[in-house]
């Protein structure tokens, strides 16, 4: 007869499996509310605007889920700090999908108007951001703690490359009044995209935080500082 499982192991596993289910959800939307605004596609933009409930519903599902398994399981070490992270990383995945509703819903105003003169800078600034995404779900895939020290070096990338356009924006919009709303709503929509490099960069300090037992959260990564 083959031994029994560990229960903790199995729990641990059903919850690494939602939470990954759960990131594959959110790169979705968010590859989506970008191809949305850079095709002025308003259908797709609401799709994205519309299902966001559904990233709550499971983050919701993993934080019953890492509850119970601290409250039946007691687990230690690692593996304690695997479930603390893991509920950290889900909510910081639930605020990349309102990020990008926000994003969606700032779109659909704007496909009928006349396209803004950012759209080189913003093919420039959208990569920077999407590497950021996938290299967050890789973190958390591999649980690759040097990966999510790395991270906060990329989100310097995405901070420079919002400033730029913050000042292009600014003066574009003090030389055409007019269009002061449109160019206002493409600044929110920079702005929310930083913000989803900026909760990449809180992802790879909970993986850094699991593996290596370091809080690196308002501090500098630190391997000297390993519980």
């Amino acid at each position: 007869m083959a031994p029994a499982r560990n229960l903790t192991i199995d729990r641990l596993d059903a919850l690494r499996h939602k939470l990954l289910a759960m990131l594959a959800t959110v790169e979705q939307a968010i590859d989506s509310c970008i191809e949305a605004y850079c095709q002025r596609d308003e259908a797709r933009a609401w799709s994205v605007a519309s299902h966001d409930h559904a990233i709550n519903e499971m983050e919701t599902c993993i934080d019953e889920m890492g509850m119970r398994l601290l409250a039946r399981e007691g687990p230690l070490a690692q593996d304690l700090r695997t479930v603390l992270a893991t509920m950290r990383i889900a909510n910081d995945i639930e605020r990349m999908a309102d990020e990008a509703a926000n994003i969606a819903e700032r779109t659909m105003p704007l496909v009928a108007l006349p396209p803004l003169p950012f759209d080189d800078d913003f093919k420039a600034f959208v990569p920077l951001v999407r590497n950021m995404v996938r290299q967050a779900v890789q973190c958390v895939v591999d649980m690759d703690a040097d990966l999510g020290r790395r991270l906060a070096e990329l989100d310097e990338g995405v901070d420079c490359g919002l400033r730029q356009l913050t000042l292009k924006v600014v003066q574009y919009m003090k030389s055409h009044p007019d269009n002061i709303e449109a160019a206002l709503s493409f600044l929110i929509i920079c702005r929310r995209l930083e913000r989803i490099g900026d909760l990449s960069t809180n992802i790879g300090e909970s993986v850094f935080f699991a593996v290596r037992g370091v809080n690196a959260k308002h501090s500098h990564f630190d391997d000297d500082d390993m519980a």
